[in-house]
């Protein structure tokens, strides 16, 4: 980094995108120059707990000052990082614009989740609970297994039930 660090000053602005930390480096590398961050991963990625305080400390001069720009690739990773920092950034998504294809859902009150593995009882017992306590929202969330159970003619959600943790214990 050091022989990096003695030609930063030539460049007019510097990019860095995952892991975060390369940010946090470069901004200490070169104070005075403007940044641009394209985040792809957590901001934590890679951050060792014994750095993460001076990290944020770092990170939030740059997220709350006007001299460095930070992006992120996905909706999700910018609502986290508003929830980490209470800062608002842009997610400028990664893919899509050279396709031509704009997307209108059809399906307003379905929100399809998937179930890797066998842990799903405990997130399906959340999204019944959240449905029912929330009766302002008139959402129906749909099991992947289901669609696919539907269109293969199988019963994949029945076998991917573990004994050692049943769906009923949670329900």
């Amino acid at each position: 980094l050091r022989s990096v660090a003695t030609d930063l000053h030539l460049a007019d602005a510097l990019l860095c995108t995952i892991p975060a930390f390369w940010c946090w480096i470069f901004a200490l590398a070169a104070p005075d120059l403007p940044l641009v961050a394209y985040l792809a991963l957590p901001v934590l990625w890679g951050v060792h707990d014994f750095e993460r305080e001076a990290f944020w400390g770092v990170f939030n001069t740059m997220i709350a000052g006007d001299r460095h720009t930070i992006l992120t690739m996905s909706v999700y990773l910018a609502e986290q990082i508003s929830w980490q920092t209470g800062a608002r950034v842009p997610a400028v998504r990664l893919h899509g614009l050279h396709t031509g294809v704009s997307y209108f859902p059809s399906r307003i009150n379905e929100v399809l989740v998937s179930r890797p593995g066998t842990n799903g009882g405990m997130r399906d017992c959340l999204l019944r609970k959240f449905v029912e306590v929330n009766p302002q929202y008139s959402l129906r969330f749909v099991n992947m297994e289901e669609v696919l159970d539907a269109h293969l003619g199988t019963t994949s959600t029945s076998e991917v039930r573990t004994r050692a943790m049943p769906f009923q214990v949670f329900a």
